[in-house]
């Protein structure tokens, strides 16, 4: 029976399958503009392995034009099926190593052919503007709700529930000063035990000039509790030495949302996350002068260490706060312990050369930017 290429179960069958393939070249393209700041120019390559090259695609070998060109956002490839074409990137020094230059647009042959019938799109495109779209909406949101003084400690990458209203705080406590590490450990028993039971994240608030606890509550939320306005005022003042200790359901480790806290509140010492499955993690202030704008830093960086490491087999899931805290840590803005799971734990012992490179590399690219005036 012949098939009508026109009638919708043959065109629902083209788009399952055409996207089905697209789907590595859509992981690709955004792994290249990840990376596009330091590899601003896309090489497209015709593969010697195609069994019936399209002489479109031949002649565009080697051709090179800045990655925003408005040309890929048609000749991304594969450009129709059976296209085995790809994108090399390259850098400056690539550039000027070779002697290549940016192809003329009004040179380019074959404008108007090349590309098979709904496939000139860019895979990838869309999902990658909405993703940064989407963490660009987060990052304002952390800062617009601290710059209003409603701090919060935050544990979820992305937290669930509708917004949980402020906890109030307790009465402060009459703890001494020798009875500290009991106070901590009250602190910690307090926001686990509460955290396991309902899957919510929990706090405390120690003073450690005064030994005595000024808060500890709440907000009924699976990602973060507020830090209620009574006690971001003490934090407020760079005399006060002051603890958070919270629990991180999801048992990462202190997240960019605490760091946050801790670079606009010079009183807040200190900050304690305890993971679910044991975990411990702390965060003492050195030289947090420019903590917000290195945390930036770090997480650009930190895209390229994953693409290097994802190469390799390597998966930094999980850990990627960790892995920015250490690198804090080696630049000198804070200082960092841990104590890791079980799981973990053997796995960073596995591969602890990878994760030294990456850490030193983290740790180099703030210290780096630091030193610029």
């Amino acid at each position: 029976m012949p098939v009508n290429s026109g009638s919708l179960p043959f065109l629902e069958a083209l788009a399952f399958f055409r996207n089905k393939l697209n789907f590595p070249t859509q992981r690709r393209t955004r792994q290249m503009k990840d990376v596009a700041a330091i590899h601003p120019y896309w090489r497209y390559r015709h593969s010697p392995a195609s069994t019936d090259p399209r002489p479109e695609h031949v002649a565009w070998d080697r051709l090179i034009l800045k990655h925003d060109d408005p040309w890929w956002s048609a000749h991304t490839p594969p450009n129709g099926f059976g296209c085995k074409c790809y994108i090399e990137t390259l850098a400056d020094r690539d550039m000027k190593k070779q002697g290549l230059t940016v192809a003329d647009k009004d040179k380019i042959p074959f404008p108007n052919s090349g590309v098979d019938k709904g496939w000139d799109y860019q895979p990838g495109a869309s999902v990658a503007a909405d993703l940064a779209r989407l963490e660009k909406l987060k990052e304002d949101k952390l800062r617009r709700m601290s710059d209003n003084n409603n701090d919060f400690l935050e544990g979820r990458s992305r937290p669930r529930g509708e917004l949980p209203k402020q906890a109030k705080p307790t009465e402060p406590g009459t703890i001494s000063v020798d009875q500290l590490s009991k106070m901590e450990g009250d602190a910690k028993a307090y926001v686990l035990s509460n955290g396991k039971k309902t899957g919510h994240e929990y706090m405390t608030a120690l003073d450690l000039q005064s030994g005595k606890r000024l808060a500890q509550d709440t907000s009924h939320d699976p990602g973060r509790v507020y830090i209620p306005p009574e006690l971001t005022q003490m934090a407020n003042n760079p005399d006060r030495k002051i603890a958070y200790h919270h629990d991180h359901p999801d048992s990462f480790s202190i997240s960019p949302g605490d760091f946050l806290i801790m670079a606009k509140r010079p009183g807040l010492y200190e900050i304690v996350a305890y993971g679910h499955d044991g975990s411990r993690f702390l965060a003492r202030r050195r030289d947090v002068h420019d903590l917000e704008s290195m945390l930036d830093v770090a997480k650009i960086e930190l895209r390229h260490q994953s693409q290097w490491a994802a190469q390799r087999g390597l998966s930094l899931q999980g850990l990627e706060a960790h892995v920015t805290n250490l690198a804090l840590q080696q630049a000198g803005l804070i200082d960092y312990e841990f104590e890791l799971d079980q799981e973990r734990e053997r796995f960073c012992q596995k591969e602890q050369s990878a994760l030294n490179k990456i850490v030193a590399a983290l740790a180099a690219r703030i210290k780096q930017m630091r030193a610029k005036p």
